[in-house]
């Protein structure tokens, strides 16, 4: 059985267009969105991949001379666990994607009107169009119409790690009935209408790493162009690996322990508001992930703002609603431990650290700030009293 992994758009169309029914058996579930989805991926059974290509004869019946032109907004289409979709009104456009047991999707160009494409029992790349939804007694929704790929290309020009794609498509779609009862083959209505959309461009969040002429720092996508600066910072055109040049930070005496669920951390500020605007506030947190208890002893930062036990978070310029103008993490340093209660996270310590400006990309920002701190110090051994 396949794995379905499904682009599903509903989008709202500026002419006449036609629908259809899904694989899925249960296809008249909805998703638990508060919106009207027409499928639940969950509970989809899906059809057999081993069959052969259907006939010719499958999807040579008549077929009407011209095609009503149809148009969907793509700039809308939304992930939802395994697909993608739009929520709009009538006609709903789904493109859905057979290539491998694991449901992901390979960039590439694909013919949809050959081969096993020509029919929806048979096909790794489907794309059809469904109109006019329609209530019936024992099911949620249905649709009046439904339409499946005659012909067409669609191009997979990239896919992220998390199954975002890019890409486009050209396709005629012609109306088609659907047997759920033999392995979802799909058969064209004699004298049925036909559909065509023209080339249309789509991107629902992947994103194309740009290195081009760099050396390190952010590719635009959360990652980072060579291999780094080590314990140097990347300047601000990416082409050359800099020492850091850091303002000195100090923090007021103050620090609190905080608790958010199970998590726990230490918040204090800069002293004077001294970091950007002095009118403006400069918060820093201690993260303790999944820590319960601390121990005595030094621990050693390293750069990294996920995935780190104790994390850094300095936000400064922190307006009334909790807004920040620029956020750091830490990039190195150490934080010593002189005393802790046994099975808390109380404690007494100091430690230096050097804190770094990050994008919204989660990645240091190449030329951005830096702050260096050479003398920090807490006691939070008292924090009830």
């Amino acid at each position: 059985m396949k794995k379905v992994c499904v682009f599903f758009a509903i989008f709202s169309l500026f002419v006449f267009v036609s629908c259809g029914d899904s694989k899925n058996e249960n296809k008249n579930e909805e998703p638990d969105t508060g919106e009207t989805v027409t499928d639940d991926d969950a509970t989809e059974t899906e059809p057999d991949t081993t069959q052969e290509p259907a006939d010719d004869s499958d999807t040579d019946s008549e077929k009407t001379s011209e095609c009503t032109g149809i148009s969907f907004d793509w700039n809308e289409l939304k992930k939802y666990y395994s697909y993608y979709f739009v929520i709009g009104e009538d006609p709903s456009l789904r493109l859905e994607f057979h290539q491998n047991a694991q449901g992901t999707v390979s960039a590439g160009e694909y013919d949809l009107g050959k081969g096993f494409n020509k029919n929806y029992r048979t096909c790794s790349e489907c794309l059809l169009v469904y109109d006019n939804i329609i209530e019936v007694p024992t099911k949620k929704l249905d649709y009046e119409k439904t339409f499946f790929q005659d012909s067409g290309t669609l191009k997979i020009d990239s896919v992220d790690e998390s199954g975002n794609i890019r890409g486009s498509v050209e396709a005629k779609l012609i109306q088609v009935t659907i047997d759920y009862d033999n392995k979802y083959t799909s058969t064209p209505v004699e004298g049925g209408e036909c559909l065509e959309i023209e080339t249309a461009y789509f991107n629902t969040g992947s994103c194309t790493p740009d290195c081009d002429g760099k050396i390190c720092g952010d590719d635009g996508c959360g990652g980072e162009c060579g291999k780094g600066c080590g314990e140097l910072a990347c300047n601000a055109e990416q082409n050359a690996c800099v020492p850091y040049e850091c303002e000195p930070l100090e923090f007021e005496d103050e620090v609190r322990i905080m608790q958010q669920s199970a998590f726990y951390y230490y918040v204090t500020y800069a002293a004077g508001n001294s970091a950007g605007n002095t009118s403006l506030r400069d918060q820093l947190i201690i993260g303790f992930n999944e820590l319960t208890e601390l121990q005595t002893g030094t621990v050693t930062l390293s750069l990294g703002i996920t995935g780190c036990a104790y994390c850094m978070s300095f936000a400064e310029d922190m307006d009334s609603n909790g807004h920040q103008n620029k956020t750091y993490s830490q990039e190195s340093g150490e934080l010593v431990f002189e005393e802790v209660n046994e099975g808390t996270m109380e404690s007494r310590g100091h430690g230096h650290f050097r804190l770094v400006e990050y994008n919204d990309n989660k990645v240091p920002q190449p030329g951005g700030k830096c702050y260096e701190v050479s003398n920090f110090k807490w006691n939070t051994m008292d924090h009830n009293n």
